[in-house]
């Protein structure tokens, strides 16, 4: 609507719009109308200026200010002055008021300001300090602006000059950065300096160390106003770097300027780890040695092949010469932000706090500060012995558990040990050197609180020879099949001054047999070979297999001289035609009672091996033996989490058990902080992890984010490992970032080993875990849809899920699939979750026997997201039901012959007692008698029938003496839940992978990921769905690198991705005969 109104011509405010009409009443009558659209309020501006400086001898200055509309120029206008006293001694406001208004045509009114009206509250002596202050009242806007302006008057006869001012504050400013409560001070002041291309009046210093502010104070220039000098003491915990960082603003270009530099310093002297070590050492003998730190250190010491440190293109791997500096020049890559951005104060906000224009930086070289601190003397100590782990010598008895012994694939570790809290004397350690001559380097490392981290010291490290008269060496295969025989080569040399006569025995057990090169048995074998001085022989034997499982070899090497010992282990593969299956039972007596005549069914017939049958009062027994690779390379993201998982979940269940020895406690938290380091290597940069290590996956699937996160609000208080929070919120970040325009996650990446989630069930997932963050996440808007969708039709399997009603479980009937099963295990373990927390249904016990059945199937086990949920609710039981002590007498046969009978009590209650049977009918027979827990599982092999329905079709052959060719093709039958292809190649005995087979296979279609595994004689393939119908091929390099006799063939086996219980496995051979070994 249109609205006629006057304006009066002496108005001043703007129009934007306006239009003119004529109103006539009459021919001779009518009236000029001005329309406007609209209009606004002017925007005024108000300006004041005065000296900066007066004299009172000057008795009066002027002041001018100025009011200018933005449109429409200068405007009269009626303004107020206030003007106020500062004196050294009170401060009087209002003192003064003075009305004047504007000129018109300029805007512009000049107001003097007489001195000697203040003379009495004016000093004659010191310099005084009047502001004034314009007021201005908008009419329109009833609005307040306000100017200020501060003037300094001198005393009458006093020649001011600010820089006599300056110059006297200056005086009584030290420019002195004090660092508090970080380590020990040095003795000497180090002096900096800090030039600016502008003058500055006063500065700002901060002093950083890993982005953590030291100390930070005022600092001011010298009479140049651009040269800035500050003071600083050194602490001993400032190494190796400390960041120095000056920043000021010119005001009149309005340009923040910032200069740094960085400090390099030494680590003090004498406060080292020192070792006391034997220089020469013999193979395979005990030794003992002393290490000495300082007091509260935290110790490790480490030993590897001296040959290591030439290894790689460079052949120089030493940086142990230099290791601190090395340390510094990474720390140095890694500034802080505040000096690493192209403008580097602009994420600092000192930009946006001073309302800076520009920056400028300034960063000067580096100083490198040498300041030793002496700590103690090590040369007036003593060694001493000492029982770190059990100073008092008390017996303590731990009935669990030994530490699970793993083999290293290499032998160039030789130790790699710690301690976490040293005393100031010597410490006694004790070590079993590798039986094989060689150098050794050992370093050792200490970290303080007070003084960071030293390294061995007088040098970086010390060189231990291993030297032996006799030196031997045997290389033995990873695995061999039964019925086959391998041909040993036993290398011996002689380094004595004359020549000796060597016996090597060799004792057989019932793992495998002694034969000849006709593969006839021989009885136990001792070989003897005179070997001149300086020479090596040959000791030859063959050894048959007799049964799947590991060979123990057993070798002793001897002379008029000295005796050796050599232990080495061979897997045998059992046949590829027979399957695992466990079967399992559970329950907890809560009286003196007896279970009799019950019974454990076999679905399959076991072979002649037999079943071995478990008793145990604990039912995670078995689990404390399992041994868990966390560096598996055939590991997807979500199975290393998943052992993540099962690691911390057993760790936190044992923890607090004083009957777990702290060595098994310890070795835990080894695994799961390797585990960890090992996870990190798959985080993207825009904090979301990937399923595979492969260069060809780079999406970082939503679920698989949120399952990590999940792992790491278990781990931020985990003792063992250090989270950085920054860590977390970016990979919530990721999550948030990457939502949908209505809020909602939806997934973008496919996985394989995981079925495809539904849009409610992956939004369920994120936020039941994002609900656990530190951090204030909305996420209301999600909740109510999902509470929305939830109530409009229940769904058994989300509603158990989201987890906020109970739900009654149904027990699982068909589990034909991989992806129905999983689902099961998901639900089961949800709602026992559920039944823990809540008052509901009963039926905790019944859920809990289930998962049992499940979890402690070591034939089945496998690592997966819905796994790790059903192991949570797992431990989650045990923790709620408690400690139960077991006290029970159990008697299990086959065949109705004599009892075999075990006693299970708190001595032996977490371990597993174990017997072979030999059953003729498809079962086994077992009594209990007493109170607590049984847990009874039996294993055994049987044969596999083979599948009625095919899924592949595959070949593989030898195409040349060190060529393979394999062909795979996958049916159209049976793909609703097809979701990728893995394929196993067991080499023949004797036969490695070639050094370039992974890297060429990971370019060829399909393939997502290649691995050499068990010591290169298994190629391990992860590949994507396979078109049906569609042949695909592939060659790789096999070579000979053992003599074997009477070959058997070597097996590829294919199967569905979750799916190895339907495999397709086809057997290949030699390329003609067998090539002799290299």
């Amino acid at each position: 609507m249109l609205r006629d109104i006057m304006l009066r011509s002496s108005s001043n405010l703007p129009l934007q719009k306006e239009y003119l009409k004529a109103k006539c009443v009459s021919v001779h009558k009518c009236t000029l109308v001005v329309g406007v659209f609209v209009y606004w309020i002017d925007i005024l501006s108000l300006s004041l200026s005065a000296p900066f400086e007066v004299n009172l001898d000057d008795g009066k200055f002027n002041a001018v200010v100025k009011i200018t509309h933005e449109f429409n120029g200068p405007v009269k206008y009626n303004i107020t002055m206030y003007i106020s006293i500062y004196t050294a001694n009170k401060i009087e406001e209002y003192l003064k008021v003075v009305h004047a208004a504007t000129n018109s045509k300029n805007g512009e009114a000049t107001i003097e300001v007489d001195l000697t009206r203040f003379n009495k509250s004016l000093s004659t002596k010191v310099a005084s300090q009047l502001k004034l202050t314009v007021s201005l009242h908008e009419i329109f806007k009833e609005n307040v602006i306000n100017e200020t302006r501060i003037v300094t008057v001198w005393g009458k006869h006093q020649h001011f000059n600010t820089e006599n001012v300056t110059r006297k504050m200056r005086s009584q400013r030290s420019n002195v950065i004090q660092i508090k409560s970080f380590g020990k001070q040095m003795n000497e002041t180090l002096k900096l300096h800090f030039s600016f291309n502008k003058t500055v009046e006063v500065a700002h210093c901060m002093v950083l160390i890993n982005n953590l502010i030291l100390g930070m104070n005022d600092v001011y220039p010298d009479e140049s106003k651009t040269n800035i000098t500050i003071s600083l003491t050194l602490t001993s915990k400032m190494w190796p770097l400390i960041y120095v960082i000056v920043y000021s603003m010119d005001i009149h270009s309005k340009t923040l300027m910032l200069a740094s530099q960085i400090l390099e310093v030494d680590p003090p002297q004498n406060v080292g780890v020192f070792i006391d070590i034997p220089l020469y050492v013999t193979p395979d003998h005990e030794i003992q040695f002393s290490i000495k730190a300082k007091n509260n250190c935290y110790v490790g010491i480490e030993a590897s092949d001296n040959r290591v440190f030439n290894l790689g293109a460079h052949g120089n791997n030493d940086f142990n010469e230099d290791y601190l500096n090395y340390i510094r020049l990474i720390l140095i890559g890694y500034r802080p932000d505040i000096l690493t951005m192209e403008h580097g104060i602009v994420k600092s906000g000192l930009v946006v706090l001073s309302n800076a224009h520009r920056t400028s930086n300034i960063h000067l070289k580096r100083i490198k500060i040498m300041r030793p601190v002496k700590d103690y003397n090590i040369t007036h100590i003593s060694p001493f012995k000492a029982d770190r782990d059990n100073p008092e010598g008390e017996i303590i008895k731990y009935v669990c558990c030994d530490v699970p012994q793993i083999t290293p694939e290499m032998e160039d570790v030789w130790l790699f040990k710690s301690i976490k809290n040293t005393n100031s004397e010597w410490s006694t350690w004790k070590a079993t050197v590798p039986n094989t001559a060689n150098n050794w380097r050992i370093s050792a490392f200490a970290i303080h609180s007070e003084t960071g981290l030293h390294y061995l010291s007088p040098k970086p490290f010390v060189k231990v020879t291993s030297f032996s008269t006799l030196h031997y060496s045997l290389r033995v295969p990873y695995s061999i099949r039964l019925e086959e025989a391998l041909e040993l080569h036993f290398l011996c040399s002689n380094w004595f001054s004359t020549g000796q006569k060597v016996y090597v025995d060799i004792y057989p057990n019932n793992q495998f047999e002694l034969v000849n090169r006709h593969l006839t048995v021989i009885p136990n074998v001792q070989r003897g070979l005179f070997i001149p001085s300086n020479t090596t022989e040959k000791f030859t034997f063959y050894i048959r297999a007799l049964r799947p499982g590991t060979i123990k070899l057993k070798f002793v090497i001897r002379s008029h001289i000295e005796q050796h010992k050599l232990n080495l282990d061979i897997e045998v593969l059992k046949n590829i035609s027979l399957s695992t299956h466990e079967v399992t039972y559970y329950r907890e007596l809560e009286s003196r009672q007896y279970d009799s005549n019950a019974k454990l069914y076999f679905p399959h017939i076991p072979n002649k091996d037999g079943v071995t049958c478990f008793a145990s009062g604990q039912v995670i027994a078995h689990m404390l033996k399992r041994k868990i690779n966390v560096f598996d390379e055939t590991d997807n993201t979500e199975q290393l989490i998943s052992k993540l998982f099962s690691i911390y979940y057993l760790w936190n269940y044992v923890v607090n058990m004083t009957v777990i020895s702290p060595s098994y406690k310890n070795y835990l938290v080894d695994q799961l902080s390797c585990g960890y380091q090992s996870l990190m290597r798959l985080r993207k940069a825009n904090g979301g992890y990937r399923n595979n290590i492969s260069p060809q996956v780079t999406c970082a699937p939503k679920w698989l984010t949120t399952y990590v996160i999940r792992l790491l609000y278990q781990l931020e208080n985990y003792p063992a490992i250090i989270l950085n929070t920054s860590l977390i919120e970016g990979t919530e970040n990721f999550l948030m970032k990457n939502r949908g325009e209505d809020g909602h996650f939806r997934e973008n990446c496919y996985t394989q080993s995981r079925r495809n989630l539904t849009f409610l069930e992956l939004n369920i997932e994120i936020i039941k875990v994002l609900q656990f963050s530190n951090r204030l996440i909305y996420l209301h808007d999600i909740q109510e849809w999902m509470n929305w969708m939830m109530e409009t039709k229940f769904e058994y399997y989300s509603e158990a899920k989201r987890g906020l009603n109970p739900v009654k479980w149904q027990l699982p009937s068909e589990l034909d699939n991989w992806v129905l099963y999983r689902r099961e295990l998901e639900t089961a373990g949800r709602i026992l979750s559920t039944e823990l927390s809540l008052p509901s249904i009963n039926q905790k016990d019944l859920i809990f026997e289930w998962l049992v059945s499940q979890i402690a199937d070591t034939s089945q086990h496998v690592y997966c997201y819905e796994c790790s949920i059903a192991e949570e609710a797992f431990f989650g039981y045990l923790n709620y039901r408690g400690y139960v002590e077991s006290n029970l007498t159990v008697w299990i046969w086959v065949n109705s012959t004599k009892m075999d009978r075990f006693y299970i009590n708190a001595d032996n209650q977490w371990e597993e007692l174990s017997i072979l049977l030999y059953p003729t009918e498809n079962f086994v027979r077992f009594r209990v008698k007493g109170k607590g827990l049984i847990f009874l599982r039996c294993t055994y092999n049987y044969v596999a029938e083979p599948a009625k329905l095919q899924l592949y079709h595959t070949t593989i052959n030898f195409i040349s003496k060190t060529q393979i060719k394999f062909c795979v093709q996958r049916f159209l039958r049976i793909r609703k839940y097809y979701a990728g292809t893995n394929i196993e190649i067991v080499l023949p005995s004797g036969y490695v992978l070639g050094d370039g087979t992974v890297p060429a296979l990971m370019t060829r279609k399909l393939i997502i990921q290649a691995n050499s595994i068990n010591q290169k004689s298994k190629l391990f393939l992860t590949m994507d769905q396979l078109p049906p119908g569609n042949l695909y091929c592939y060659n790789f390099t096999a070579l000979p690198y053992h003599r074997v006799l009477n070959l058997q063939n070597a097996t590829m086996t294919t199967y569905d991705i979750n799916e190895q219980l339907r495999s397709r496995v086809v057997t290949f051979n030699k390329f003609k005969e067998s090539v002799p070994s290299v």
